[in-house]
């Protein structure tokens, strides 16, 4: 885990890949809405779980919803993919998503590929943590 701080928001730089890997997770039927869960230790995030499963590799498939929410903390925060997501951009702040009532919720809509999908977390003040999500067909 990197520490680095750049003025009142901190950035956790994180990887969304949608690739065709093996895992436990098999896509084809139900989408899921996958809710992340963002532990901080003041304003240090320092784990991101998945129903109480470390979360730091995630894999999920098109279709399926993820929702970021800060454990704890009534800080806002934000997620945001740059020039390229795998959801859809809003008109106003192409692929950056805000947090509403302490969390954000995206549909999956790909395409899946074995690039990793780069995103940055900001919270108000704190550290880095990166953690991984795997998107499948």
């Amino acid at each position: 885990m990197n520490k680095t701080r750049w003025g009142s928001i901190t950035t956790m730089v994180a990887g969304l890949m949608l690739a065709a890997t093996s895992s436990a997770y098999a896509c084809g039927g139900e989408s899921e809405l996958f809710k992340l869960k963002i532990s901080v230790n003041g304003d240090q995030p320092f784990e991101v779980t998945h129903k109480g499963q470390d979360a730091e590799d995630l894999t999920v498939c098109v279709g399926d919803k993820i929702e970021w929410k800060l454990v704890g903390q009534a800080k806002k925060f934000f997620v945001n993919f740059g020039d390229r997501a795998p959801f859809p951009p809003d008109p106003d702040s192409k692929r950056k998503k805000n947090s509403k009532n302490g969390k954000i919720t995206v549909p999956v809509t790909g395409p899946a590929s074995d690039d990793p999908y780069k995103y940055d977390i900001g919270i108000d003040g704190g550290g880095v943590w990166d953690p991984r999500i795997v998107v499948e067909d």
